[in-house]
């Protein structure tokens, strides 16, 4: 999942989203650019992690989940016969 933190997100305010990412399980890459902080979170986590939570976190503007959950159930996972 990608997390994009607020251009005005303190360090302290990004450093508590990356204490909660490793807390789950969750490898942290992180990427500061001249306007936003973007965090990759890469890897299996221990225990899930709603978005929605870590939207709540202050400093963080978007989180962007990029794998599917459920891929075997899914339409994706079907083959074309």
């Amino acid at each position: 999942m990608v997390i994009i933190m607020e251009h005005s997100a303190t360090e302290e305010q990004v450093q508590k989203v990356i204490e909660t990412l490793v807390e789950v399980g969750y490898d942290v890459h992180r990427s500061t650019g001249v306007t936003h902080t973007v965090l990759g979170a890469v890897g299996v986590p221990r225990q899930p992690l709603e978005t929605s939570a870590l939207e709540l976190i202050p400093g963080v503007r978007e989180v962007v989940r990029i794998s599917e959950p459920y891929k075997l159930v899914g339409r994706t996972f079907k083959s074309a016969t």
